[in-house]
């Protein structure tokens, strides 16, 4: 049988309606009908495109919240990368949330501890922030959104920090290959956290990923690598690239 509650799904930056790395998800692996799943919109409600992911962060929270609202509890949340920071937000804001959220490779919760340099200037972070640049600059010329490192969205310019919100089980699965993007305190305090060792988006397809976030929103203990090896080694390759992290 399944369990009662609607599940949303939330996808991450330059998804669309249609695809993205949540979009081959089969909510009775989570054990939730198809009938009680929603794909969450970055348009209010309607079909939205990769346009739409690239907006206001704090709008992003009031849309995904009015789409939330809808459903009576309990509400369940499967988020990917850009999600984290709209659940951030959405809660900081007192907007209708989840009661329990699983968030799958989750930008790091507080903003670098460096400015990026300009362009051309000598400083921590400058290869990295460079190389952002020349992608971004590639993805403009074949038609690509291009997601700039100097805009206020990006993640080097995040200047809210947010605080743990009690009323909200959290899990956050960090993906060991975005490690050597994330500070030195990767660890979300009062939240369980765990390090899957796999990419940013390979992290929806993986097994221990699945299985972790499948107990954790049945209400079942979960592994916290909070402490462990697999937290240690996020660590070890967070400090070892700091220089290059924009």
């Amino acid at each position: 049988s399944f369990r009662p509650g609607s599940l949303f799904i939330l996808q991450g930056a330059d998804s669309t309606s249609t695809t993205g790395a949540l979009s081959h998800v089969d909510p009775r692996t989570y054990g939730f009908s198809p009938k009680r799943t929603v794909l969450l919109s970055y348009r209010d409600g309607r079909p939205y495109t990769m346009t739409d992911t690239h907006r206001d962060l704090d709008l992003e929270a009031h849309i995904v919240s009015t789409q939330i609202a809808q459903r009576p509890p309990p509400r369940e949340l499967l988020g990917h990368s850009l999600a984290g920071l709209i659940l951030d937000r959405l809660l900081t804001d007192g907007l209708p949330g989840p009661n329990v959220a699983v968030e799958l490779a989750p930008p790091p919760p507080y903003p670098p501890p460096v400015k990026v340099p300009r362009p051309g200037t000598d400083g921590p972070g400058r290869p990295g922030a460079d190389l952002a640049r020349i992608i971004s600059w590639v993805f403009d010329r074949v038609g690509l959104p291009s997601f700039e490192i100097d805009a206020p969205a990006a993640p080097a310019n995040l200047s809210r920090v947010v605080a743990h919100d009690p009323s909200v089980a959290r899990l956050s699965e960090w993906a060991l290959g975005d490690s050597v993007w994330l500070d030195g305190d990767w660890r979300r305090p009062g939240e369980h956290n765990a390090v899957i060792i796999s990419d940013h988006v390979g992290i929806t397809n993986d097994a221990r990923a699945t299985r972790l976030a499948r107990d954790f929103l049945a209400g079942r203990p979960v592994a916290d690598d909070s402490s462990s090896w697999r937290g240690a080694l996020a660590t070890t390759l967070s400090y070892a690239f700091a220089p290059w992290r924009p």
